[in-house]
């Protein structure tokens, strides 16, 4: 089944992109931007500078066991809603060499199903920072085949860890922050052909343990995204997302119901602003296949926005 759905997204990718990969001989050819969900193959030359302001919304309204919903016969929350909200910044630092920075703010809400002594509580504030240093391997401008970098980046433990509710601590999976230093590795290529870009990203976090002795699970995710440019206003983009998450911990022993694999496919639209690299960008990852060590909460959708100002 899985192999069906993926068979399925790369037909659709790559249908939407056929009839406009070969630009006209008697018009310019266009540059997509990024994929909103996911990241391309292409580092900032040395000198530019790029504002993101990137948020993602998303409400996990049922219980999941694998693939099964299992909601009505679960003693989980009855609802769980998240919202974070990025500052990105990414900065030419060399020729070849980029530096990036994420500084996000989370909100969190959760609703329990009555009769509990906590029906309902939120947390709200600064969550953990990110930096990653990426170098430009190869780059179609230098007539390489593709687009590719490979980089190191490090999770900082910015965002507080010990929120409470009616006088006891609410659990690290309400907690904005983790309490720990996790290094990441990850890589992207992309192929840019016409007015199009085929692009594939890949990222490992290794989490380390935080605060209230609670380590998460390290993170693997995998991306496959094409990108189209339609004219010099509109962008279409279709992304596959992938994202699997080992158990988390905490004093050591493995916690039963977190981790496992989600997949998503991503409709997006890019809008741009002719004669600069600004643009908005919307997508809506949609849970095609999941496999959770339930029971657990899940989202069927997200909504992501994103405002990109390149100077």
């Amino acid at each position: 089944m899985r192999k069906q759905l993926y068979v399925t997204v790369l037909s659709i990718a790559l249908g939407l992109t056929a009839a406009g990969v070969q630009a006209e001989e008697n018009k310019p050819v266009l540059s997509p931007k990024s994929p909103v969900n996911s990241v391309d193959g292409v580092l900032y030359p040395k000198g530019q500078v790029g504002i993101i302001f990137k948020s993602v919304l998303m409400n996990k309204d049922a219980t999941y066991d694998g693939n099964s919903d299992i909601s009505p016969k679960s003693n989980a929350p009855k609802e769980k809603e998240i919202s974070v909200y990025n500052l990105i910044g990414r900065y030419g630092l060399f020729e070849n060499v980029e530096v990036k920075f994420k500084i996000p703010y989370k909100e969190m809400s959760i609703e329990r199903e009555a009769p509990v002594s906590s029906p309902e509580f939120d947390n709200s504030g600064l969550a953990d920072s990110t930096v990653w240093l990426r170098y430009q391997i190869l780059s179609q401008k230098r007539k390489d085949p593709v687009f590719l970098w490979a980089g190191a980046g490090l999770n900082i433990p910015t965002g507080e860890t010990d929120a409470k509710t009616n006088g006891k601590l609410d659990p690290m999976t309400m907690q904005v922050g983790d309490g720990s230093w996790d290094p990441i590795v990850d890589i992207g290529v992309t192929k840019k052909v016409g007015n199009a870009k085929f692009n594939a990203y890949a990222s490992y976090t290794f989490s380390t343990e935080g605060d209230n002795d609670y380590r998460w699970g390290n993170t693997f995710q995998f991306d496959l995204s094409t990108v189209y440019a339609l004219n010099e206003y509109l962008a279409i983009d279709l992304e596959l997302n992938n994202i699997w998450k080992e158990k988390d911990e905490v004093n050591g022993q493995s916690v039963g119901t977190t981790g496992g694999f989600q997949s998503y496919i991503t409709p997006g639209v890019h809008v741009m602003w002719p004669g600069t690299k600004h643009h908005l960008a919307l997508g809506v990852p949609i849970t095609i296949y999941r496999d959770l060590n339930g029971p657990q909460l899940s989202e069927d959708y997200r909504v992501i926005l994103k405002a990109a100002f390149v100077f």
